[in-house]
């Protein structure tokens, strides 16, 4: 998801596979690490980042930020 905030900066959620686990990643210039999903704690890592990353991008879009 891309957005641009009100400061004209543009905002990227994204799912990225790491050492056996998947991690939901904020980008605005720097990068945060919103969540870390552990493909040894169950099956369906993958799909929980997923799910989470686009909760994330609905609030973004709820709090003023429009998609690109």
């Amino acid at each position: 998801m891309t957005g641009d905030t009100s400061l004209g900066m543009s905002v990227v959620v994204r799912v990225e596979p790491v050492h056996d686990a998947y991690e939901v990643v904020l980008e605005d210039g720097d990068e945060l690490v919103l969540a870390h999903y552990d493909t040894l704690d169950g099956d369906h890592a993958r799909e929980d980042a997923e799910r989470w990353a686009a909760d994330v991008r609905r609030l973004l879009r709820a709090t003023g930020r429009r998609r690109r």
